[in-house]
């Protein structure tokens, strides 16, 4: 099943490489002409959703259930993953996200 963003790529563009999604160029999913519409990955559409403002980042997202505060303390905390996310309330794989970037990674940018 396709969108019909993806139907007027695939008639103007052509098809996705491998990976592709269609991505709305100015965040508005029911502006589906061909000029507001590109071929991008996943990490694209993210860094467009939080560009346009309709993903927050951090504790701005709406399924946040830590704050920035907390996140940046998991990221210097030592002890065992287990330990800390019982203290957080979030489970174990919250906390291996946070420490291996895959969550709050704008917390580890240089």
């Amino acid at each position: 099943m396709f969108s019909p963003h993806q139907l007027v790529l695939w008639a103007f563009v052509g098809p996705p490489a491998d990976g592709q999604i269609g991505l709305h160029n100015d965040g508005n999913p029911w502006n589906n002409q061909s000029d507001n519409l590109r071929w991008g990955t996943k990490k694209d559409n993210y860094a467009d959703a939080v560009s346009h403002g309709t993903l927050g980042r951090g504790d701005l997202c709406p399924r946040a259930r830590l704050t920035e505060h907390q996140a940046r303390a998991i990221l210097a905390d030592d002890r065992k993953y287990k330990e800390i996310a019982v203290e957080y309330g979030v489970c174990h794989s919250t906390v291996s996200h946070i420490k291996n970037g895959r969550n709050w990674s704008h917390l580890q940018e240089p």
